[in-house]
């Protein structure tokens, strides 16, 4: 049967909110039979609503996985009435749910990308510090990295925030066909080579397209470089050492379907699939809309593990949308995790003024992600098992830093999608699912 475009997402066996504090309700759901293997915990990305991941669920539902997921504070069908959007506090929020839903002793696999393996992250720090590693039958990170101790002064940090964020976002249709569709967001989140073949061809592209690795006698000068907190060069990026290169080989190898033939995908390349589920579903599959800009840059800001508090008021009465009042985002360049920052957007006056045209007060803010070696040492300490699924044609996190972060941790590399999001979208999301089950579809 030829790929479809619908957005079909799998039974729901549960579902509610929990209460985190007082100003947030998580929303959750549950999919799998009980029983099953797992639990899987999986979260999101930046900007993403809980269909976006319709396909990696169903995916792994089929491989036997019970499957928890949530949506991140503000977005989808959770509230906030704070924007406290770090990845730490994320972390909490992560194992809030996974306590009210499967328990405060409840033992489970983590799976996440992009801003969701950051999350996780953090989750493992929390738990090995507090000698409650044992929880994680394993870790499963996607196209995320360990962030870099030198990050921008804090107005750079803003402008990149705002670049970042201001092409993902839309007002109606017109804004996703002339940006997502016709424009580069798809080639920015999802490997080209991979949206132009048919699916059931490579998931990662030919060598001839994939980033050439660097030498291998560069590794430990980059080893080097990642235990300092430095960020790899592409001089001394570290190519995955020979037992993860095999790792990923085999794994790649066994994940990818036989190539597909123009018929067998119903004469439809994987662009054109997708095109047609975001034209008709990106409302539901992300926080793409204009409303959610506050908080989508509160995340973009603010993938780290530094605490970090955001208020974003209420514009006066007069229709004007959030991104009249964006989050003022300020910080600066700093060590691992701990610093407390808050960043106050003050009210527009009447008569039409935005937030943003008197700007705020700047108390300090919150740094970025930065794991840092003395925090991935414990983890690796705690003895998580943990996979690292790096995506070599990610626009997003460079090949290397992915790498370094699974040499931080000591965990296994493999690469079985190209792009950022592959993993999460068609064939992509099954190739995963399947690398996961292999993995830690036997942990107990």
């Amino acid at each position: 049967m030829a790929p479809s475009a619908a957005l079909v997402m799998p039974k729901v066996g549960a579902s509610g909110h929990v209460e985190v504090d007082s100003d947030t309700r998580i929303y959750y759901e549950v999919y799998g039979a009980a029983g099953a293997r797992g639990p899987l915990v999986l979260v999101h990305g930046s900007a993403c609503a809980l269909p976006f991941c319709a396909d990696l669920y169903t995916a792994l539902v089929k491989a036997g996985f019970k499957v928890l997921t949530y949506d991140a504070r503000g977005l989808g069908r959770s509230t906030c009435a704070r924007r406290l959007l770090t990845s730490s506090a994320m972390a909490g929020d992560m194992l809030a749910v996974v306590d009210s839903v499967l328990g405060p002793e409840s033992r489970f696999v983590a799976a996440g990308y992009s801003l969701g393996g950051m999350i996780i992250q953090e989750a493992m720090h929390r738990l090995a510090k507090e000698g409650r590693a044992s929880r994680l039958l394993g870790a499963y990170l996607m196209a995320t990295s360990a962030g870099h101790r030198f990050r921008p002064l804090p107005w750079r940090r803003e402008r990149q925030a705002h670049r970042q964020t201001a092409p993902m976002m839309y007002r109606d249709d017109t804004d996703l066909e002339n940006v997502f569709v016709k424009g580069p967001l798809s080639d920015y989140i999802f490997s080209t080579a991979w949206l132009d073949t048919f699916p059931g061809s490579p998931l990662i592209p030919p060598p001839a397209l994939a980033p050439t690795p660097a030498p291998a006698a560069s590794a430990a000068a980059s080893a080097s470089a990642v235990a300092e907190g430095a960020a790899p060069s592409a001089a001394t990026a570290p190519t995955a050492p020979a037992a993860a290169a095999a790792a990923s080989a085999s794994s790649a190898a066994a994940a990818a379907p036989a190539p597909a033939t123009s018929a067998a995908a119903g004469g439809r390349t994987r662009r054109a699939i997708l095109n047609d589920r975001f034209r008709a579903h990106w409302r539901e599959m992300s926080a793409w809309e204009i409303k959610y800009m506050d908080y989508v840059v509160a995340q973009v800001g603010g993938e780290g593990g530094d605490e970090g508090v955001c208020f974003d008021t209420q514009g006066e009465a007069g229709g004007r949308g959030a991104v009249d009042y964006v989050v003022a985002q300020v910080g600066g360049a700093g060590g691992e995790g701990g610093d407390e920052g808050v960043c106050f957007d003050t009210q527009g006056e009447a008569g039409g003024r935005g937030a943003v045209d008197y700007v705020v007060a700047q108390l300090t803010a919150y740094k970025g992600h930065f794991l840092g070696p003395r925090r991935a040492a414990l983890i690796r300490r705690s003895g998580v098992r943990v996979r690292v699924c790096v995506a070599p044609s990610d626009a997003i996190f460079p090949r290397a830093d992915q790498q370094a972060l699974a040499a931080s941790l000591g965990a296994t590399a493999v690469e079985v999608v190209g792009g950022h999001c592959d993993a999460t979208q068609l064939d992509g999301a099954e190739a995963v699912a399947a690398d996961i089950a292999a993995a830690f579809g036997g942990a107990k």
